[in-house]
């Protein structure tokens, strides 16, 4: 199972291709869980990212059936389970995009070869189809969001310090036009 979270959220099956989640309310829900995976979140707060404006007095029973229609979309069921302190979503090593995305980031800040590093960083980026949680406004996932965004304009000022320790300059001005605002780079250069 693959879940992605840095675009749009989608998942896919048995190593088909990633699709959209349906429905408005399972992609919130399924963006809350994974936000916190493997982490209990509370009723409360999956009753407050599903129906922001709305009280929740009635809003318990309507969580479980979103709860349910989630397990149906994803290759086991038992991997959103509920507890004492919430429901949580058993998500493994490897399988959420935004995970792979600070893997790769940390293995590249581990090496000691820059070419190596700046292919890790370039592996990376690679990931992102878009902003983390694109189409999920949820006021508990601003903050992750904000994050993800963050270590993003981190990973290309990496790049590019990479890119400049091994003389390839030229080989960057062309992306570095291209290049999400904010980004700075090593050795004097920023992106106007």
């Amino acid at each position: 199972m693959l879940f992605e979270v840095l675009g749009p959220v989608r998942l896919a099956r048995d190593g088909g291709a990633a699709v959209a989640v349906p429905g408005e309310l399972r992609r919130r829900l399924l963006a809350m869980l994974l936000a916190r995976a493997n982490e209990p979140v509370s009723a409360d707060a999956l009753v407050r990212a599903l129906w922001p404006d709305r009280a929740a007095a009635d809003r318990r029973a309507r969580l479980q059936l979103q709860v349910h229609r989630l397990r149906g979309l994803l290759d086991d069921p038992g991997r959103l389970g509920f507890g004492p302190d919430g429901y949580w979503l058993r998500v493994l090593p490897g399988e959420l995009d935004a995970d792979r995305f600070g893997a790769l980031l940390d293995e590249a800040e581990r090496s000691d070869d820059p070419r190596h590093g700046a292919a890790l960083i370039r592996e990376s980026l690679a990931l992102w189809r878009g902003e983390p949680y694109q189409g999920v406004d949820v006021a508990d996932l601003r903050g992750e969001v904000q994050r993800l965004v963050e270590r993003r304009l981190a990973a290309f000022e990496e790049l590019y310090a990479a890119e400049i320790r091994c003389d390839r300059h030229a080989a960057i001005v062309g992306e570095l036009a291209d290049s999400p605002d904010g980004i700075r780079c090593g050795n004097g250069c920023t992106r106007c």
